[in-house]
């Protein structure tokens, strides 16, 4: 193996955790509940898989204002976010990947000034050689664009390639680009069922990468 792509969303930070935290408080405010299965279609990707405000009307028949929503989600997620750190493990693989000389890409759905605010903040962006966000395609994750993408410009070929995700729709994206992918969920991705994935871990912090690696290469 020669590089390696990561998802961030739920991979390198937990950011979904509490977005599915936030969206269940407002719809215990209106007296409902928001299974995580059905909220599960939107990890990954964006809102056009599934719209958790639409859903909210649909089950409580009436309209609702979309900016007050939007509003009350964000204040509740950004005070969850205060309190989170990387996901145990992460660091030490992407300095790892660079003390062995391993390219390091990095592949989200989400928007590019998201990403790099959280890149920021954690101060990362020097371990990625580079990132590709929704902002630099034309289709999101489960398309393989994103992952196709950051592979070409890694420079190298699909064999030499893994891919790290969080989520089904990511799984399904790595696997349509032709790229070995490890899955690593989190608390609202670990119940989805994932198949053809090459490899999955608890954490990053569950096994060193060059051993995982030498793992993957064995079984490849």
């Amino acid at each position: 193996m020669k590089g390696i792509i990561f998802d961030f969303d739920g991979l390198i930070l937990d950011t979904e955790t509490p977005w599915y935290d936030a969206y269940k408080h407002v719809y215990k405010a209106h007296g409902h509940e928001l299974p995580l299965p059905i909220y599960a279609k939107t990890i990954g990707t964006t809102l056009d898989a599934f719209h958790p405000f639409r859903y909210l009307e649909e089950i409580s028949g009436r309209k609702l204002n979309d900016h007050e929503l939007t509003k009350q989600i964000t204040q509740h997620h950004a005070s969850s976010m205060e309190k989170m750190d990387l996901r145990p493990g992460v660091r030490k693989y992407l300095q790892d990947a660079k003390s062995e000389g391993l390219k390091v890409g990095l592949a989200s759905s989400s928007e590019r000034k998201w990403i790099d605010r959280w890149l920021s903040k954690y101060q990362l962006h020097s371990f990625f050689d580079t990132i590709w966000t929704s902002d630099e395609v034309m289709n999101v994750k489960p398309d393989p664009e994103l992952y196709e993408k950051a592979q070409h410009a890694l420079g190298l070929n699909k064999e030499d390639v893994v891919v790290f995700e969080d989520s089904l729709n990511g799984l399904i994206a790595a696997k349509r680009a032709g790229l070995t992918c490890v899955i690593v969920p989190n608390p609202v991705t670990a119940h989805l069922p994932f198949e053809e994935h090459d490899y999955q871990l608890s954490s990053m912090e569950e096994i060193p990468l060059i051993n995982l690696l030498q793992k993957l290469k064995k079984k490849l």
